[in-house]
C-alpha cells in the first residue's frame, strides 16, 4: 500500500498545503528581490518584507500544529499492531485444529478462528482512528477482506500471510508518521530561527535545547526533511540553503566563543572579528585557515559586483554593511580579499599584496562591460607558508589568480588583465589602467 498525504475535505484546508504555498510565495518574493537588488544569490537579499515575515510565521505555525497530530498517528498504530499480531497467533493455533479429524479439535479450532477475527475487527477500529496526515484507507480495506475470510472459513494460510503483510504495512505507517513528525519539527525550528534572525524581538526563537538537537543535522541543509513533509525540496531551496548557513553560523560562533572566552554575537562586528583572530594567533596554519574559512562562509556571502566602486570598499564599509536575511553580509571578491587580509593579519599572517584580474574580450573593453568578469585575492604568508585568500577559501598557492596553482575562474577564452598592488585600491587602479590602455589601442584602430 502506498502511503500518501491524506486529503482533507474542502471545509478543512490541508495545513501542509497551506504552509507549502506560503513558503513557495516567499521563495518567489526572494527571487524577485534578488533581481531588484542586483545580487547573484537570494541569500544576499537585504531586508525582510513584513508581509513575508508574517507569511513565514503562519507557515511555521501550520507545521508546528501538524507535529502532535503526526505523533498521535504513530502512537495509534501500536495497539493496532498488537491486535494483528494476536490475530496471527490465534490463526496459527486454529490452522491445524480445523483440519483435525477429531470433532473437539475442530470446535476448538473454530473458536480460535473466531478470536482471530475479533482481533482483526478490533484492529480495524484502531487503524481507522489514524486519521491525520497518513492515508490508511487501503490498509483498512485489506483488513476487512481478511475479516471476511475468517468469517467465511477462508484459507487460514492466506489469512496468516495477509495478516503479516498488513502488520508490515502498519509498521510502515508508524514509521512514516514518526519520520514526518521529526521532519516537521526540524523545519519548524529552522523557520523560527530565520524569523528570529530577522527580528530580535521574535518571541518564539529556538531554544538552546532545540538548537543542540538539530545542529548536527544542518550541514548540507534539510532537503530530505522538506521532501518528507512537502513531497519535494526543489521548491524550498532558499530554506534548505538557509538551514546549512545557520548550521555554519552556529559552529562558527561556538568556535569564536571557545577562542575568546565570551559569547559570540549573532552577526560579528569588525572588532569581534579582530578579537577572534587575535585569539587564534598562536594556532598552527591549518587551524587558522579553517577558522577563516568557517568564519567567512558563516557570516559573508558573495553578492556580485554592481559597479567598479564595489571593488574599492574599505574594511569598515564591509563590516558596516547591513546583513542579509540569512545573517550574512554581502561581499564581492575584493571585499573577501580585503576582509580576509584584515583578520588574518591579526592571526599572525603577513600581507604580501593584492591581485585583481578581469577576463574581457575586446568588445567588453570597448563597451565597459567588466563588472561580472573579475576576481581578486589577497596574497599572504604565515609561518613561511604562502597562500591566497580567494572569497571564502584559502588557496595554498602564492598567487591563486595567475601562474602555477592558480584557480580556474572567469572565461578562460578571453584575455586576462591583472593588477597587483600593496593595497586593493592600487591593484584595482593598475588593472583598470591596463584595460584603459587596451581600450585606447582598440579605439585608435578604428
Amino acid at each position: 500500500m502506498a502511503l500518501v498525504v491524506q486529503r482533507q475535505p474542502k471545509s478543512q484546508p490541508n495545513p501542509v498545503e497551506q504552509a507549502g504555498r506560503a513558503l513557495r510565495d516567499f521563495e518567489a518574493w526572494a527571487d524577485d528581490e534578488k533581481k531588484r537588488q542586483n545580487v547573484i544569490d537570494k541569500a544576499a537579499v537585504v531586508g525582510l518584507d513584513p508581509k513575508q515575515a508574517a507569511s513565514v510565521t503562519a507557515a511555521a505555525s501550520k507545521i508546528a500544529g501538524l507535529i502532535p497530530a503526526l505523533r498521535s498517528a504513530a502512537a495509534k498504530a501500536d495497539p493496532s499492531v498488537a491486535s494483528l499480531q494476536n490475530a496471527v497467533t490465534l490463526a496459527k493455533k486454529a490452522k491445524p485444529l480445523v483440519q483435525s479429524g477429531d470433532r473437539a479439535d475442530r470446535l476448538e479450532g473454530e473458536h480460535f478462528r473466531n478470536q482471530s477475527r475479533d482481533a482483526v475487527t478490533q484492529a480495524i477500529t484502531q487503524v481507522a482512528k489514524i486519521d491525520t496526515g497518513i492515508d490508511v484507507k487501503g490498509l483498512v480495506k485489506n483488513l476487512k477482506a481478511i475479516e471476511t475470510a475468517l468469517q467465511n472459513n477462508g484459507s487460514l494460510s492466506d489469512v496468516i500471510k495477509y495478516l503479516n503483510a498488513s502488520i508490515s504495512e502498519l509498521q510502515k505507517v508508524r514509521t512514516e508518521a514518526t519520520k514526518r513528525a521529526d521532519s516537521a519539527q526540524r523545519i519548524d525550528v529552522v523557520l523560527r530561527a530565520f524569523l528570529a534572525l530577522n527580528n530580535p524581538a521574535f518571541k518564539a526563537a529556538p531554544t538552546a535545547k532545540e538548537i543542540a538537537d538539530i545542529k548536527a543535522l544542518l550541514a548540507g541543509g534539510l532537503g530530505d526533511e522538506f521532501a518528507e513533509v512537502f513531497g519535494t525540496s526543489a521548491d524550498y531551496d532558499f530554506f534548505v540553503e538557509f538551514a546549512n548557513a545557520w548550521g555554519q553560523q552556529i559552529e562558527a560562533r561556538e568556535q569564536m566563543t571557545k577562542a575568546t572566552g565570551k559569547a559570540a554575537p549573532v552577526i560579528p562586528s569588525q572588532v569581534d572579528a579582530q578579537t577572534y583572530f587575535a585569539a587564534v594567533a598562536k594556532k598552527g596554519n591549518s587551524d587558522v585557515f579553517d577558522a577563516y574559512q568557517s568564519f567567512a562562509s558563516a557570516f559573508f556571502v558573495h553578492r556580485g559586483i554592481a559597479s567598479v566602486a564595489d571593488l574599492k570598499l574599505k574594511v569598515p564599509d564591509l563590516f558596516g554593511a547591513k546583513a542579509s536575511i540569512t545573517g550574512r553580509r554581502g561581499l564581492v571578491c575584493t571585499g573577501f580579499a580585503t576582509m580576509g587580509a584584515e583578520v588574518l593579519v591579526r592571526a599572525g599572517a603577513t600581507l604580501d599584496g593584492f591581485s585583481v584580474g578581469i577576463h574581457a574580450s575586446d568588445d567588453m573593453v570597448l563597451n565597459d562591460q567588466l563588472e561580472e568578469q573579475g576576481h581578486a585575492i589577497a596574497r599572504m604568508t604565515r609561518s613561511g607558508m604562502a597562500f591566497s585568500v580567494s572569497n571564502q577559501t584559502i588557496e595554498l598557492t602564492k598567487n591563486a589568480l595567475v601562474g602555477k596553482g592558480a584557480i580556474v575562474w572567469g572565461d578562460q577564452s578571453k584575455p586576462l588583465f591583472v593588477g597587483d598592488g600593496a593595497t586593493m585600491d592600487a591593484a584595482v587602479d593598475k588593472m583598470m589602467a591596463k584595460v584603459a590602455a587596451r581600450k585606447q589601442a582598440l579605439t585608435k584602430r578604428k
